[in-house]
């Protein structure tokens, strides 16, 4: 769906409800972009339509707070391509360096530790990169075309591939494929996550 300006596109429950109450009478649509455990879905009449960035989001949203799906369209993440630039060159013939690149997991838990072991067993190098590393990645698109392969999921998984890097689909405790084109298109109707169902 177009940006219109007459329609209120709200992302967080709070905004959401805030800009309804501040602009009566305008039409609105909700962006859930992320994870609904973490956020509810408001309803409100105003709130015409509803946009998910997965198929796994929108089947969540229908029957956890009970949205019809005719109300719900799938819009996937995307990256600004003028920002994230895929490095020039052949690819590296021996990986070299990776990135654990999210925010959810802590730099010594189980699933860390494990790629950790994994990748410095092939004489790989790992960098932490996130809230619970201590270390944030505040220009993304200069960090990720250092890195061969990116451990990532959603929108951060995008971005990793937009810069050229090889993504192996993170989950939260475990790790999914290793992005190709045979799979990519069931990686993008996901959001690039290891699906619940």
């Amino acid at each position: 769906l177009p940006f219109r300006p007459d329609i209120i596109h709200a992302q967080h429950h709070l905004d959401a409800m805030t800009a309804i109450t501040a602009l009566p009478g305008v039409p609105a649509i909700y962006h859930c972009h992320g994870a609904i455990w973490r956020e509810s879905v408001p309803k409100h009449p105003r709130i015409h339509h509803y946009l998910a960035v997965s198929s796994t989001l929108k089947e969540r949203m229908s029957v956890e707070f009970l949205v019809p799906p005719t109300d719900v369209s799938v819009l996937p993440n995307g990256v600004d391509m003028r920002r994230f630039r895929a490095r020039l060159g052949a690819p590296p013939e021996r990986l070299a360096r990776a990135l654990f690149y999210n925010s959810r997991h802590d730099v010594d838990g189980p699933t860390v530790l494990a790629i950790r072991s994994a990748v410095e067993r092939r004489g790989i190098a790992l960098d932490v990169v996130g809230t619970r590393a201590g270390r944030m990645a505040h220009a993304p698109e200069t960090l990720l075309p250092q890195y061969d392969v990116v451990f990532a999921s959603g929108l951060s998984a995008i971005e990793a591939m937009a810069c050229g890097c090889a993504v192996v689909v993170l989950g939260r405790t475990s790790c999914g494929e290793l992005v190709r084109p045979g799979n990519f298109d069931r990686y993008r109707r996901v959001n690039f996550t290891i699906a619940v169902n």
